[in-house]
Order: C-alpha cells, then sequence, then structure tokens
C-alpha cells in the first residue's frame, strides 16, 4: 500500500510505501514457491515477454 506524503507547492510529491498483508510459508512452501516462480519466470524469458538480469559477477550476455 502506498501514502502519500502532505503535498506542499514547488516540492516534488513523496510517500512511503507499507506492507498490506503478509505471507506466513513453511520452509517446505517457500522452496516450493521459489521453485515454481523460477519455472515461471523461465517460460516468460523463452517467449521473449521477459529478459534475464546477469547475476552479479557474471558478465552480461552479448545480444
Amino acid at each position: 500500500m502506498t501514502r502519500l506524503d502532505e503535498i506542499k507547492p514547488g516540492s516534488p510529491i513523496t510517500g512511503r510505501r507499507y506492507p498490506a498483508c503478509r505471507l506466513a510459508l513453511s520452509p517446505a512452501a517457500a522452496l516450493d514457491l521459489i521453485n515454481r516462480m523460477q519455472q515461471v519466470g523461465a517460460a516468460l524469458a523463452q517467449a521473449g515477454v521477459a529478459r534475464t538480469a546477469p547475476r552479479a559477477g557474471e558478465a552480461p550476455l552479448a545480444g
């Protein structure tokens, strides 16, 4: 959830983000969620909808 700060003339609009909900998972469920999200990301990259970012320490792919 985003809450905007008081708007003052001549200054940029600022705001803050607050968690709207929290999700509690068991370690097994968290691992399953991570694995499934990696599958979704790979499928999106394969479809050309999303690009993968290089990991820290890796050279970017030439394209």
